[in-house]
């Protein structure tokens, strides 16, 4: 199993105005979810997830992280891939894979130096298509 890092990004020009699929409430803490796109992700050339470094930042700050349609799908169901964050000096990190072309699945967070589960960093806000 292999585990990417995503080239993280602004997400800047070329995002779809509307998310593949958006986080109903990101100021909770969460554990496994899978999340159902609305849309196919073959009609993108990236898939950007936008996410925050953790619950308590309340003022939408986020990043990107971004990888290219082709290496998800050459990837496969077996490849994470991470999204990353430092709160407080401490490196936090939360997975993500491809399941099929209409599903990606976020794993649970943890800290990154000692391994303890901690679902409220990382915290998932959207996912866009990018042209």
């Amino acid at each position: 199993m292999a585990l990417f890092e995503c080239n993280s990004g602004g997400g800047g020009g070329g995002l779809d105005s509307t998310p593949l699929w958006s986080n109903p409430d990101t100021s909770a803490s969460m554990s496994t979810l899978d999340a159902l796109l609305n849309d196919v992700m073959e009609n993108y050339d990236y898939i950007s997830v936008q996410y925050k470094g953790r619950t308590a930042d309340d003022d939408d700050t986020t990043v990107a992280a971004i990888v290219s349609l082709p290496n998800l799908k050459r990837s496969g169901t077996n490849a994470r891939f991470a999204l990353s964050a430092t709160v407080n000096s401490t490196p936090y990190i939360r997975q993500w894979r491809y399941l099929d072309s209409t599903h990606v699945r976020f794993a649970g967070a943890v800290n990154a130096s000692s391994g303890a589960t901690a679902n409220s960093y990382c915290i998932p806000v959207a996912v866009y298509g990018k042209k």
